[in-house]
């Protein structure tokens, strides 16, 4: 684990103020709408506050879908890849509502694949990611991703969902993007393997 994110949680004697009070709450780890853990983790300042902010971001992605019992599990297993027993430990003892008290607890895990600097996993492409672009939606920073799936995605890089549907257009592979202002309205720009160049307003439609 990170020297910068490590803490020892039984000698700290300091309790954390504000959101970085919330973070070190194992329960509203658990039990809070992701959105709002996420919001907090990103104004994190104590160190405790940002490896708990680091931890729920190593799977942040599957919170969103998850049950409180499933993501119970998933903070649990990544305290222990960031090498934090005790913080895997609370968490594991959070009681969840209609869900039995947990039997079992994570030994070990490795971190070989974590890393604290992770903010977000944009999930939603089908194939492999082949153009990624950034740009502004709103005054809101977004970035815009093209697939071997066919589709451009558009994500908004604050709270990381979805902007808009995917937009389809080209047939095949989506190769390059890059993104402008058209006027007054940003726009993506894609070049596809069907040896076609599509434009789309950013946020929904189609590509053309």
């Amino acid at each position: 684990m990170s020297d910068e994110l490590h803490v020892d949680w039984a000698g700290a004697g300091v309790v954390p103020a504000g959101g970085d009070r919330r973070l070190a709450d194992a329960g509203f780890l658990v039990n809070a709408e992701p959105g709002e853990v996420l919001g907090l983790a990103d104004a994190a300042a104590g160190s405790a506050a940002r490896l708990a902010g680091a931890v729920y971001r190593a799977s942040a992605q599957l919170h969103r879908g998850a049950d409180a019992g499933v993501r119970r599990q998933l903070l649990a297993l990544d305290a222990a890849r960031y090498g934090d027993r005790e913080l895997s430990v609370r968490i594991t003892a959070v009681p969840v509502n209609d869900e039995p008290d947990v039997r079992w607890g994570v030994e070990w895990a490795t971190g070989s694949r974590v890393d604290h600097r992770l903010r977000q996993v944009l999930p939603g492409h089908t194939s492999s990611v082949c153009a990624v672009a950034t740009g502004l939606v709103n005054d809101r920073p977004v970035s815009v991703t093209g697939g071997e799936d066919g589709t451009l995605r558009v994500w908004d890089l604050i709270t990381g969902q979805p902007v808009g549907k995917p937009l389809t257009g080209h047939d095949g592979d989506v190769l390059a993007v890059v993104t402008t202002v058209v006027k007054g309205r940003p726009v993506a720009v894609t070049g596809g393997a069907d040896w076609t160049v599509n434009r789309s307003g950013i946020g929904g439609g189609s590509m053309r």
